[in-house]
Formats: structure tokens, sequence, C-alpha cells
């Protein structure tokens, strides 16, 4: 490795019990992509060295810190990490400005605390997933990432969907599944450039008012909820080309579902319960 000067992009597949990073990997000077599959032990400070490094990704099943030094990768624009045990990310991630995509799946551990404060610095953020992961709730702070367009949660177990949510003005796609809030707030109908939406297997009982003010919509998936009723300021937005329900729900909900306009399609999914 350490005569590949001008290597830009290692991935480190078939390593799957790797106990350690080659040292020589921090000696890359032109090193742009670094991926580490089946990564079982710490990752060094020395991460910090690669200062062209734009795409990093983690698959661990032990690891539970990421150094503070990654603050120093400024040059980040995508991270992902997966099957890990992190207890949180490092308030020095707040340093990545250039940061676009923050991916974090499959984390078995059950943090208080996965998303510092300091999140709320990822101006330049567009895409935050987070799979299979028990956060409880999302800090205030997220509503400070102004140019996010993509939020996916899905298996967070959300007891409450923050308000704050309603502060992401740029977000175009809400992807949301797995959750326990039953309340959706108001303020996700200030989401005016909201073009899909999805709530899923989440216990929510009703839909609120607010959704009517998403004239931009083109899709919504309400599947697995509790609904009674579809509220008619959603049958009639403007731009919507797809409603997705359940098909076992359909019978109750048919009545308020009948003025939908013959452009939008009508998905009927069968649930687990369906015969």
């Amino acid at each position: 490795i350490r005569d590949l000067t001008r290597l830009k992009v290692l991935r480190l597949g078939g390593n799957h019990h790797l106990k350690m990073i080659p040292q020589e990997v921090f000696n890359l000077p032109h090193l742009t992509e670094l991926t580490l599959p089946g990564f079982e032990t710490v990752v060094p400070p020395q991460i910090g060295e690669l200062g062209s490094l734009e795409i990093l990704g983690i698959v661990s099943g032990s690891l539970k810190t990421l150094p503070e030094a990654i603050a120093n990768c400024t040059n980040l624009t995508e991270l992902y990490v997966n099957l890990t045990r992190l207890e949180e990310l490092p308030a020095g991630i707040g340093k990545l400005i250039n940061l676009r995509k923050l991916h974090l799946w499959n984390i078995t551990f059950e943090p208080s605390n996965l998303l510092p404060p300091q999140i709320s610095r990822l101006w330049n953020l567009r895409e935050l997933h987070i799979l299979g992961h028990k956060i409880k709730f999302l800090p205030p702070e997220i509503g400070e990432l102004c140019n996010l367009t993509e939020l996916t949660m899905i298996g967070a177990g959300l007891d409450e969907l923050s308000p704050e949510i309603g502060r992401l003005d740029k977000l175009e796609q809400l992807h949301i599944a797995g959750c326990n809030f039953s309340v959706i707030p108001e303020e996700i109908g200030e989401l005016t450039n909201l073009k899909k939406l999805a709530i899923v297997n989440t216990p929510v009982k009703e839909l609120p008012d607010g959704l009517g003010a998403l004239t931009k919509l083109e899709e919504l998936d309400i599947h697995s909820l509790q609904l009674e009723i579809v509220p008619p300021e959603i049958i009639n937005l403007p731009r919507l080309k797809k409603l997705t329900i359940n098909k076992r729900d359909y019978p109750k909900l048919r009545s308020s579902i009948d003025g939908l306009p013959d452009s939008v399609k009508l998905d009927l999914i069968p649930s687990r319960w369906d015969p």
C-alpha cells in the first residue's frame, strides 16, 4: 500500500475480521474514499490525517465510538456507519461542514444521545438516514439542518415526532416507519417543498389538518396506521399522484377517499395479517 501514493479509492473487501487499519493507509495523501467492511476494533485517531477523504464507510459489529479526530476530515461529504454498537457520534462531527450524506444503519446498541447538539452545524447535509436504531427522540437541533432534503427513520422507535421538523423547509422526502408516536405535529404542514411523505407502521390515529398545506406533495404512504378517516384536505392536494393505504383498511376509509381524483393512483398493499 505504501507505494500507492496516488491511490484515491480503497475498499478493504473480504477482510471480515480486520483487527486494525494498516498504518500505511494513513500515508495516502490522495485517498478520497475508504471503506472498511467487517471492522472489529477502534478507528484510530490517525483517520484525521486523511485530509482528502470524501467518503468513509465503516461496517463493524463491535465499534462503540468514533474518534474526535474525524473532525479533521473536513472534506468528508459522505459518512456511512453500519452494524455497530455505536453509543454516540463525537461532538467533532459538527466540524464536518461539507458533509452531505449521513447514514447510520443497524445500530444495535440503544444510546440516549446518538445525535449530539453539534449536528446543527451540518448546514450542507442533504440526507440523514437512521435505520434499525432505537433513538426515541430527535434533538431540537434537527431543525437547524436548513439544507436537508431527505430524512429517513426506519425502525427508529421514536416516542415523539419533534415539532422542530417543521423548520426543515427544503425537505423533499420524509420517510418514517416503525415508531411509537401517535400524534403528528401540525408543524409538518410547514414542509411546503415536500414531494414524498411516508409515515407507516406507527400508531397514528389521525392526520393533522396541516397536511393540506403540502401543495407539492406527489406521493403519500400512510399504510399500517390506525386511521378512521382520511381528511378531505389530503384528497384534494393539487399535485398528489399516489396514495398508499392497507388493503384491510380500505373498507373503513373508503367513504373518506371516494372523492379521490382519477389522476391519483390508489395503492392498496396487503398487510401481514391478510390471508
